[in-house]
């Protein structure tokens, strides 16, 4: 039986544009687990994640097998997988137990957005090695040897660097200025990943856009409330946008690798 809005305890309570379609709290994993296979106002977030996190986990899978030798390349990019599957399948598991308990939904909120945060980074982390791939002073950093503070510390300033800084620096000036891959010694940034980046990047603003707004239901209240609202429609635009960032970031390390390139191997010890 699903519940409207006004029957809801408060807790569960999140969004009062969507006013039907909500399971009651089932204080039972496995009631909550249950209704993964039944029709209600979750699950297109369930499903969607779900899909997202199998689909990137047979990536990875099929990556590492093609892959051979570990180097840095392969390092990038496995990188991002595992952060787009640890935050589809937290996102999957906060919306499967969302109706368990207050506590429960509270935990796995977080761990919500703790895997939110770990694709971010992971993103980040991919971007910059291929972006700056031949040059010395910051591939040299990607070597670090995880030694304590220091390591994220280097992490934290190159990601502010190019995500933060107001100042005009070097990062800035050259993803404005892509050109395309002439030889390995070029100094330059790939025009397939930033352009991938880029792409990743608008998607995830037009659906936080409509999760912020809560379009279209604040518009149309009772017409989405099972298919179609703002919540959904973010979800499929992070799948979207991490879908096509994977293209660029594989295209990229191709191109890298056709153009002369070898991988920076891998540091161990």
């Amino acid at each position: 039986m699903l519940l409207r809005w006004k029957r809801l305890p408060k807790w569960q309570k999140q969004n009062k544009y969507i006013r039907s379609g909500y399971r009651k709290p089932s204080y039972s994993y496995y009631g909550s687990t249950r209704d993964i296979a039944r029709w209600h106002n979750e699950t297109v977030n369930i499903w969607s994640h779900l899909f997202a996190a199998i689909i990137f986990s047979w990536f990875l899978i099929r990556f590492l097998a093609q892959s051979g030798s570990l180097t840095l390349d392969v390092v990038a990019v496995a990188t991002f997988f595992l952060g787009a599957i640890v935050c589809f399948t937290l996102s999957f598991v906060h919306h499967l137990l969302s109706n368990h308990s207050r506590r429960v939904m509270i935990l796995t909120q977080r761990l919500d957005r703790f895997g939110t945060v770990t694709f971010i980074w992971s993103t980040v982390v991919s971007f910059l090695y291929f972006a700056f791939y031949l040059r010395p002073p910051i591939t040299g950093i990607l070597h670090w040897r995880y030694n304590g503070s220091r390591s994220v510390h280097d992490a934290v300033f190159l990601s502010a660097n190019i995500q933060g800084s107001r100042k005009p620096s070097h990062a800035h000036i050259d993803f404005l200025r892509p050109r395309a891959l002439g030889n390995p010694t070029d100094d330059c940034l790939s025009p397939v990943l930033l352009a991938s980046y880029r792409n990743l990047i608008i998607l995830n603003a037009i659906g936080g856009f409509f999760y912020c707004m809560r379009i279209p239901e604040r518009f149309c209240q009772d017409a989405f409330d099972i298919v179609g609202s703002s919540h959904q429609v973010m979800h499929i635009m992070v799948v979207a946008g991490a879908l096509l960032y994977r293209a660029g970031l594989l295209s990229a390390g191709r191109a890298w690798q056709g153009e002369g390139a070898t991988g920076l191997p891998c540091p161990t010890g």
